[in-house]
């Protein structure tokens, strides 16, 4: 998707898994591609998705105008970089600036402070579990005592 934007031309998506749906989602809504579902997939579905891409001429012309948005951006990749390092260079380190899983413990990083818990709470209840359980087959299956005289 990336590589069309860069180039200014429109696509036909056809998403198959993971974030594609969400791509597709968002080209569809700037106008700049026509979504064609995996399951409908066939010549005829992929041939008047292509013949919109290429005869309807909103979407070209919205392909180009958001390449010349990403061309006109205001601040450069490099230039973003630069006041970076400037910036870094004028403060130096600076704490608010660290995450905050530098300070963590290793338990907590690991979150070993709440899988412990959690995995002793489901031992407890799968125990207490199989004791009733246990119990009930007991006393279910035990020979009934019959007092004689």
């Amino acid at each position: 998707m990336t590589e069309a934007v860069h180039q200014g031309v429109p696509l036909v998506c056809v998403p198959l898994f993971a974030d594609q749906k969400h791509n597709t989602q968002k080209a569809v809504k700037r106008n700049i591609a026509v979504h064609v579902d995996k399951n409908d997939l066939s010549s005829d579905t992929l041939k008047r998705a292509l013949e919109k891409v290429l005869y309807d001429t909103t979407y070209r012309k919205s392909s180009e105008s958001l390449l010349e948005m990403i061309r006109q951006k205001p601040f450069s990749s490099r230039d973003r970089l630069l006041r970076h390092v400037d910036f870094a260079s004028k403060f130096g380190p600076i704490d608010s600036f660290d995450l905050a899983a530098n300070n963590l413990s290793f338990a907590q990083y690991y979150l070993l402070d709440i899988i412990i818990p959690l995995f002793l709470l489901v031992a407890l209840f799968v125990s207490l579990s199989l004791r009733l359980l246990i119990n009930v087959v007991r006393k279910v299956l035990a020979p009934s005592k019959v007092k004689s005289d």
